[in-house]
């Protein structure tokens, strides 16, 4: 296939310009490089500092320090000795420490609330069966007392078993 004459032109002249300018195209192509890693180093910069704010403000709501740090302690011997810590360390303990204080609090209330839900389940089936035994008593107690009413005589005169079924209708028996 062969290229229209004003194509191949326009090609002989970009090459001729390149060939002559070839020292500022360079230039210009390591310049653009230059602002890329200009843009790349910025970009990582405010990725640091923004980081950075983050561990500090995460440090003090722990209540600690993030900036390095040198304790006075006692070795072995009893010897006074000088602990540096690195910038970071004790607030990542801290920070740690904390966390397993939540999962182990939240691990301890999910087990008080089973214990709870369990031992309250437990509770509401014998309430159950208690309700059960109590509606059975109560339907036999209506039933014996509506038996002691039909033979009541017509002077209304009741007797000691007509007081003993009313007792067991109102709840008021010995136990059994």
């Amino acid at each position: 296939m062969k290229l229209p004459k004003i194509v191949t032109n326009i090609a002989g002249l970009a090459t001729g310009w390149l060939r002559a300018e070839f020292g500022w195209v360079v230039l210009l192509a390591a310049g653009i490089a230059l602002m890329g890693v200009y843009v790349l180093y910025q970009r990582l910069k405010a990725d640091r500092d923004a980081l950075l704010n983050f561990a500090q403000v995460t440090c003090a709501r722990a209540g600690q320090s993030f900036d390095a740090s040198v304790d006075r302690t006692r070795d072995a011997r009893g010897r006074a000795v000088l602990v540096k810590h690195a910038r970071g360390l004790l607030c990542a303990a801290r920070v740690a420490a904390l966390a397993d204080f939540e999962r182990d609090t939240a691990i301890a209330s999910a087990t008080t609330l089973a214990t709870a839900k369990a031992e309250h389940d437990g509770k509401l089936g014998t309430d159950r069966a208690a309700a059960t035994s109590n509606d059975t008593r109560t339907a036999a107690a209506r039933a014996a007392m509506e038996k002691q009413n039909a033979t009541v005589k017509a002077d209304d005169r009741v007797d000691g078993e007509w007081f003993a079924r009313l007792n067991d209708l109102a709840g008021m028996h010995q136990d059994r």
